[in-house]
């Protein structure tokens, strides 16, 4: 049986679930979907092309409306719900490979420029946001609080070095919440 489109952009995005964006492939995603290599080019020109999908299909479900905020944070949700989904929204969105979708839905409830900063604002703090949870699976840092109500994040703080040559990082580290930045900045008005 012959894969669609479709299938090409879901199998990427269960490689990039298990494996992460350094290791999603396209020799991976052949072999998720039992092909070879050279039959994705069928389907996409390049990798950045496949991105570009992938990128689309993490915010299609974003529901887009005049509340910002409320738009904001599902958009954070939704790239939240991907390991690295952030990181692949921010690439295209940065290239301009994907993603121009949600760019004109939130262009129609704000002006062309809010809509524009306002993406790169959510993407680059949720961006943020998962490479503090992944900081804190690999033990860089440590979980200060256990995750509360929808959509908190954990709060961390860095481990404390055990040389005593290297400097003690800044409190302001220490006490980062990532979620609660981006709350505060997102009271922007087209």
């Amino acid at each position: 049986m012959a894969n669609s489109l479709d299938d090409v952009v879901a199998g990427s995005l269960r490689v990039l679930d298990s494996y992460g964006l350094e290791f999603c492939t396209m020799r991976r995603v052949a072999a998720e979907l039992g092909v070879q290599p050279g039959a994705l080019y069928h389907h996409v020109a390049d990798k950045q092309t496949l991105l570009g999908l992938m990128a689309d299909r993490i915010v299609a479900d974003v529901q887009v409306d005049a509340d910002l905020a409320a738009t904001s944070t599902r958009l954070r949700a939704a790239m939240l719900a991907v390991r690295d989904g952030a990181e692949v929204v921010a690439t295209t969105a940065a290239f301009r490979l994907g993603v121009f979708a949600l760019e004109e839905a939130l262009a129609a409830h704000s002006d062309r420029d809010v809509a524009r900063t306002l993406l790169l604002y959510v993407v680059g703090h949720t961006q943020a946001t998962q490479l503090h949870r992944q900081a804190a699976a690999v033990g860089i840092v440590e979980a200060r609080f256990a995750r509360r109500g929808r959509g908190r994040h954990a709060r961390h703080r860095v481990r404390r070095p055990r040389h005593r040559r290297v400097r003690r990082p800044p409190a302001v580290v220490e006490r980062a919440d990532p979620c609660r930045a981006g709350r505060a900045g997102l009271p922007l008005r087209p």
